[in-house]
Formats: C-alpha cells, sequence, structure tokens
C-alpha cells in the first residue's frame, strides 16, 4: 500500500469503541485490526492517562502510537524512535493555578501527570470514572497541589463564586487553557490544561511522521474534547451517541455522524464503507 492509499485512523476511547469504561465493541476491534492488517495505521487518542489507555492498545495488537490526556502526551510504546511528545502547563502556571485553588478553599483537587496522580483528596464517589482513573494511577496526596509540570488539573468548585474567583485568578496564563463544566450532582469542574495540548495536534504529528496526507486521517470521538480532531481530519465522525451539541454542529459543518452507536459497532460501520 502506498502512500496515497494509506489512512490513520484515530479513535477516542470511551462511547467510541468503549462502552460503560470498560467493554470493547467487538464490531469496532475487529474492523480496526483489518484496517490495521491491510497497512493503515490505527491510535488511540484519548482523555484517559496511559494507564487506562496501554491495556486496551495491547487488546487489540495495534502498532500504532497513542496520545493520551487530551493531546498533552504523544507516544509509541513499542518504537524507540518515534518523536515522542509532551505539551505540559509548567511550572509558573501550576503555580497560580494551585495557588487560586488554596485561597478559593477547593478540597477536591488532583492534577495529572501520564499515569502519576497528585491529590488533595479522593474524588467525590459519584463520580465513576475519575474514581476509576485514581484506582489505576500512582496516588500521591498533598495539602496543595505541588510545582511540577502538569499534563492536566482538574479542580471541583462548590459553585459559581468559587469557579470565577479560580478563573479570575488564573486568566493571566496565557499558556493555558481551562474548561468549565457544570455537574448534574451540582457545582461546577474547572479542567486546566496547555494551550498546546489537544488531540487533533497529536493526530496531525502521528500522521506526519508516518507520511500521511491530513486528508486521509480518519477520526472517531464523541465530546467536545474530540472537536479539533473531528472537524480538521480529512474524515471526522461524531458519535451518534456523543454530545448533542457537537452532533449538531458537525451536521451544519459537513462533518460526519456515525449512524450506528459505540455499542453497535459505529466505528465499524463508517470504517467498512471508507475503506476497500
Amino acid at each position: 500500500m502506498n502512500g496515497d492509499q494509506r489512512c490513520l485512523i484515530a479513535v477516542d476511547l470511551d462511547d467510541t469503541i468503549l462502552s460503560g469504561l470498560f467493554s470493547l465493541s467487538s464490531a469496532s476491534v475487529m474492523a480496526l485490526i483489518e484496517a490495521q492488517s491491510a497497512g493503515h495505521v490505527v491510535m488511540i487518542a484519548t482523555a484517559r492517562p496511559s494507564c487506562m489507555a496501554l491495556p486496551y492498545h495491547r487488546a487489540m495488537g495495534l502498532r500504532g502510537p497513542i496520545s493520551t490526556l487530551n493531546g498533552a502526551y504523544l507516544y509509541h510504546p513499542d518504537d524507540a524512535g518515534f518523536p515522542a511528545r509532551r505539551e505540559l502547563i509548567g511550572e509558573a502556571s501550576v503555580a497560580a493555578i494551585s495557588g487560586a485553588i488554596k485561597r478559593a478553599g477547593i478540597a477536591y483537587a488532583w492534577m495529572e501527570r501520564d499515569d502519576d496522580l497528585a491529590a488533595i483528596h479522593l474524588p467525590r464517589p459519584e463520580h465513576l470514572y475519575f474514581r476509576e482513573v485514581f484506582r489505576q494511577s500512582n496516588v500521591t496526596f498533598h495539602q496543595e497541589l505541588p510545582i511540577l509540570p502538569a499534563g492536566r488539573i482538574f479542580a471541583y468548585a462548590d459553585g459559581q463564586a468559587q469557579a470565577d474567583r479560580v478563573l479570575a485568578e488564573t486568566a493571566a496564563c496565557s499558556d493555558v487553557n481551562c474548561r468549565l463544566f457544570s455537574q448534574k450532582e451540582g457545582g461546577f469542574r474547572l479542567n486546566f490544561a496547555s494551550a498546546a495540548a489537544d488531540k487533533w495536534h497529536a493526530v496531525k504529528r502521528a500522521a506526519d511522521w508516518y507520511g500521511i496526507d491530513p486528508k486521509n486521517i480518519i477520526a472517531f470521538g464523541d465530546q467536545e474534547n474530540d472537536r479539533m480532531m473531528l472537524f480538521s481530519a480529512g474524515h471526522g465522525f461524531v458519535m451518534c451517541n456523543g454530545g448533542a451539541k457537537l452532533r449538531q454542529d458537525a451536521v451544519r459543518a459537513g462533518v460526519g455522524v456515525t449512524k450506528r452507536t459505540c455499542a453497535d459497532g459505529g466505528v465499524a460501520w463508517e470504517l467498512k464503507k471508507l475503506l476497500p
């Protein structure tokens, strides 16, 4: 297969090929394995840390790189020659964020450095995904977040005023992006990441390394952290079980929406139509 025919297929994990935190879609996995056997490059692009992504890479027998923490890390577990990349929050911004969290009186906060996690407290019991992150990561507890380069920082504010205080105090950190999420159980979650970290940047770098044209990048995801990747790839697909606004925007922009859900092999369905 020559370079003009070869594709790079980037897949998110949760709610894209993985349901309920642990269950892989057998149909989608088989389609990815078949694509890899045909000469295409298949990679995982996930928000998960490596300890929660690498086992699925191994289980599927993938031979491509992995992007974790929403593009903060890009590496190849089996190819030392692959140019690994880190897009981290610098120490000055970490210090500003840590100080703002402390002054706001936020009790639930932690920072991820790939598989190393520094936390003030365990996450709340209702946060099943983050409790699993804590279970599988190398966790240390602190009275306040340590001043070290970080892949991501999370903080849970009890109310709008607490969240606004942190946002105001960290607004000058130009190298950092912060996303604010309203929580079903009340309060807000603040997600801090390097402004240079995005799944698309990682996927594009991987495609460049393999000499694959961006128009031959096929990407699948389901949430806002997949937006740039899905809207920039030559063939981007929002899962039909994904976020409503993302699906609506995809339709308006001419970006694909899968015909089937994650559990029903939505990735497989689209790959069978795209690849010979």
